[in-house]
């Protein structure tokens, strides 16, 4: 599958459009996304993933703590 073919099945994806819509108006943690678009922390985390690796959002900042 190429870039683009990989861009329009991200987008196609319901928790991917949401992630990179709400992404796109702020910056977001895993957690917030979570808990504001009500998708499961693992969900947010894979398409999170995906999404970067295709260029479309970008990781700003990792921060650890006791929540994960």
């Amino acid at each position: 599958m190429d870039g683009e073919e990989q861009v329009i099945e991200l987008l196609a994806n319901k928790h991917s459009r949401a992630i990179f819509s709400l992404t796109s108006i702020k910056e977001c943690s895993a957690i917030q996304l979570s808990q504001e678009l009500d998708i499961p922390l693992a969900t947010v985390y894979r398409k999170l993933k995906l999404l970067e690796a295709a260029g479309l959002i970008q990781h700003v900042k990792t921060i650890i703590n006791l929540q994960g």
